[in-house]
């Protein structure tokens, strides 16, 4: 299946899935990146397509003071700047 993505003020492709499936992986592609294959009625935003996929760049929505990414986190920051 042919993908064309929008990113970047630039629309780009076809991709096949496993190719954009690659790059986002290793945060290539924006997460603002809209993504359209014949048979959608219109553009939709890429996270969608890959919603299963972990991004090599996102961190964890949680990682507020008392989960464990926050307090490695800020354990880090305390030792560098002691």
């Amino acid at each position: 299946m042919d993908i064309y993505v929008y990113m970047r003020g630039q629309r780009r492709g076809p991709y096949e899935k496993p190719q954009l499936e690659a790059m986002w992986r290793v945060g290539q592609i924006p997460v603002d990146t809209l993504y359209w294959h014949d048979g959608m009625s219109r553009w939709a935003v890429i996270s969608d397509l890959f919603a299963d996929t972990t991004m090599a760049h996102m961190t964890p929505i949680s990682a507020g003071p008392d989960s464990q990414h926050g307090r490695r986190n800020a354990t880090t920051l305390d030792q560098s700047h002691a």
